[in-house]
Formats: C-alpha cells, sequence, structure tokens
C-alpha cells in the first residue's frame, strides 16, 4: 500500500493580497524558537520574504513570508525584551 498519498488541492477563497498591497485578512502567526533561523529556512524552501523581522516591543520578533502558493505566514519568537 502506497503511505504516501499527495493530493493537490486548490484555493477556493479570495486571492491573497498582491505584492505591495495590504494585508486584507487575518494572518496565521506561529510561535518559533528562532525567527531568524525558520525565516531563513522557509526562504530557502521557496517562501518570499514579506516582512523581515521586526521587534514587537515587549512580546517579541515578528517576520512575515508567503509560500510559493502566495498565502501569509507570520512567525513570532517570543522575547519580552525585543525592542528594549
Amino acid at each position: 500500500t502506497d503511505q504516501h498519498k499527495h493530493h493537490q488541492h486548490q484555493n477556493r477563497g479570495e486571492t491573497p493580497a498582491s505584492d505591495g498591497q495590504p494585508v486584507n485578512g487575518w494572518v496565521v502567526t506561529v510561535s518559533v524558537p528562532d525567527c531568524q533561523g525558520y525565516l531563513d529556512n522557509a526562504i530557502a524552501a521557496g517562501a518570499t520574504l514579506v516582512m523581515p523581522m521586526n521587534a514587537v516591543p515587549g512580546v517579541g520578533w515578528l517576520a512575515y513570508i508567503k509560500d510559493p502558493d502566495g498565502n501569509l505566514l507570520g512567525m513570532l519568537q517570543p522575547d519580552a525584551s525585543a525592542g528594549s
């Protein structure tokens, strides 16, 4: 039996924002232990940088990428000293 089946999915929602346009919706943001490391890995795997790593004072480090299908993803490294 084939344990690894691959399925193609068609986007059925609205088209993601065009490059240079503001985000028009929610951005899924995940907690990561090393924002820059995960950002570098994502770009090496084909993602596009949308917003470089920035400090969110008192919260942590935040960056946005766009996957090859155009979906936005946020990565947040918790760090209360960010931006101090």
